[in-house]
């Protein structure tokens, strides 16, 4: 059995790989020079490496919603909407979720 290929990241690519812990948007690093400094490459190529080398992937619609939106905001949409309110936070996201695909459905 063969060893996995391994290398190691210089740490402005781990730096980098964590602010997407958090949610952060591959977009929101266009054009922005402290990165590129400490990157020595722009970071949307470095990100696009990322997503390509398979290290970086696109989260679930859930997992984004959820880390974008503090529960106060979800209830906040779900009241605008006429929808229950009550719930875990993982319920408040799924039943935000839910509600908008439908809406997009009947629109089509």
């Amino acid at each position: 059995m063969s060893e996995p290929t391994s290398y190691l990241l210089p740490a402005a690519y781990l730096l980098l790989l964590s602010k997407f812990r958090k949610g952060d948007s591959p977009a929101g690093y266009r054009g922005v020079s402290h990165w590129e400094a400490a990157l020595q490459e722009k970071p949307e190529t470095v990100i696009k490496q990322l997503f390509d080398e398979g290290i970086l992937e696109r989260g679930e619609l859930p997992d984004l919603v959820n880390y974008k939106f503090r529960a106060t905001d979800l209830k906040l949409m779900l009241k605008e909407r006429g929808l229950k309110v009550s719930g875990r936070k993982a319920e408040l996201v799924q039943r935000l979720i839910d509600n908008s695909l439908k809406a997009m459905m009947a629109c089509s």
